[in-house]
């Protein structure tokens, strides 16, 4: 069996907390109080600081901007591309063709810590377009 590796690159879906408030003032709202639920105010001094420090990896918050993938075959051939770009819809669209392609190659998934971070934060941005997962 073969494996199959990935990697996902996050940011915040704003370039600062400033935006992200006059953008979704509901989300914004939301964030404060997972500042304050967090406990966060020990860690940082605004929910600017807070923001850009933790939004990336916050699938609520954050953005998929790129996906890396790989494998080596049994017989050595090698493969590496990414997706990346502005739209994290088309990212995850094309990321969730191409598991649908390699699901009937029998690879095993792998990467750094994708049961914890990457398959969630995927699984949830596939759901928030209505993509029906590989």
């Amino acid at each position: 069996m073969e494996n199959f590796f990935f990697d996902i690159e996050t940011v915040g879906q704003y370039k600062d907390f400033e935006s992200f408030e006059l953008d979704d003032i509901r989300g914004s709202e939301l964030f404060k109080k997972k500042f304050h639920k967090m406990n966060w105010e020990t860690k940082y001094q605004s929910y600017s600081e807070a923001y850009l420090e933790q939004a990336g990896i916050i699938s609520t918050y954050g953005k998929i901007v790129c996906i890396s993938f790989g494998y080596i075959n049994n017989d050595g051939v090698s493969m590496i591309s990414s997706y990346y770009g502005d739209d994290e819809k088309d990212i995850v669209n094309k990321f969730n063709i191409l598991l649908k392609k390699i699901e009937t190659k029998n690879f095993n998934l792998c990467g750094f810590r994708i049961l914890y971070f990457d398959l969630p934060y995927l699984l949830h941005k596939l759901h928030k377009y209505g993509i029906e997962p590989a």
